[in-house]
C-alpha cells in the first residue's frame, strides 16, 4: 500500500481549481443589474483579483 503525500503541486492544482470556480461566479454574477455603481465596481475589483490570483497560481505550478 502506497501513501499518497499530496504535493505542491496538488495543492497548486486544487488551488487554482478554487479561483476558477469563483472567477466565474463572479463573472457571471456581472451580468446582473446592479443597483449601484460601487457595488458593480467591487465585483469588477474582485474578479481582477481572481484572475491575478490564477495567473500567480500558473506561474507557481509552472516554476516547479
Amino acid at each position: 500500500m502506497s501513501d499518497h503525500t499530496p504535493t505542491i503541486n496538488d495543492h497548486l492544482y486544487i488551488a487554482y481549481g478554487l479561483a476558477k470556480q469563483e472567477f466565474w461566479f463572479v463573472h457571471n454574477a456581472l451580468n446582473s443589474e446592479y443597483e449601484n455603481s460601487s457595488d458593480q465596481l467591487k465585483d469588477v475589483k474582485e474578479l481582477a483579483r481572481l484572475g491575478n490570483l490564477m495567473m500567480k497560481i500558473i506561474e507557481a505550478r509552472q516554476a516547479i
